[in-house]
């Protein structure tokens, strides 16, 4: 059976550790556990010497005070949730901007890329150009070289600039 100073000591542990002395709790911390009643007797006793500091619950106070602390409760709550609401709708008109940029910025790298590829084709038409007027100036230049065999022997440098001088006189004459 537990003494009421054993009762006192369980209970004021309990209390300051945050917790409500209840007749349950005293009872696990008591070494020898004990009756039921006469811990309820002796945690009477605690609470009519002062030791128990009551916490004012809500039911406690008069009507008028419960009916307003309900109210403010309610208007806190819709409070936060319209803070909570705009917050949201600036966080979404944000990422939606940030989306407007990002798909303006995919229009102008695809518009880029289209416009090398235009220029790619271009530089590829023309280079297909170049390379048909190099086969035909090549060609050409074998068809001349082939020509000018049937010719005869090339006159060496001398001999050629005595007939241009000799042409160059009978067109001055």
């Amino acid at each position: 059976m537990p003494t009421q100073d054993e009762v006192f000591e369980a209970a004021d542990a309990l209390l300051a550790g945050g917790q409500r002395p209840s007749r349950r709790r005293v009872h696990e911390r008591l070494a020898n556990g004990g009756s039921p009643d006469v811990i309820l007797k002796h945690l009477a006793a605690w609470r009519e010497a002062g030791r128990f500091k009551r916490q004012l619950e809500l039911k406690d106070l008069p009507t008028s005070v419960q009916e307003r602390s309900s109210a403010l409760v309610k208007e806190t709550r819709l409070l936060a949730q319209g803070e909570a609401a705009l917050g949201w709708q600036q966080e979404r008109a944000s990422l939606d901007e940030i989306r407007r940029d990002e798909a303006e910025d995919c229009e102008h790298l695809l518009g880029l890329f289209r416009e090398s590829e235009v220029k790619a084709e271009g530089i590829a038409a023309q280079l297909a150009m170049a390379v048909a007027e190099a086969d035909r100036l090549r060609s050409a230049l074998r068809s001349v070289k082939t020509s000018s065999g049937a010719l005869g022997p090339r006159p060496s440098g001398i001999a050629v600039c005595r007939r241009c001088e000799r042409s160059c006189r009978q067109r001055a004459a």
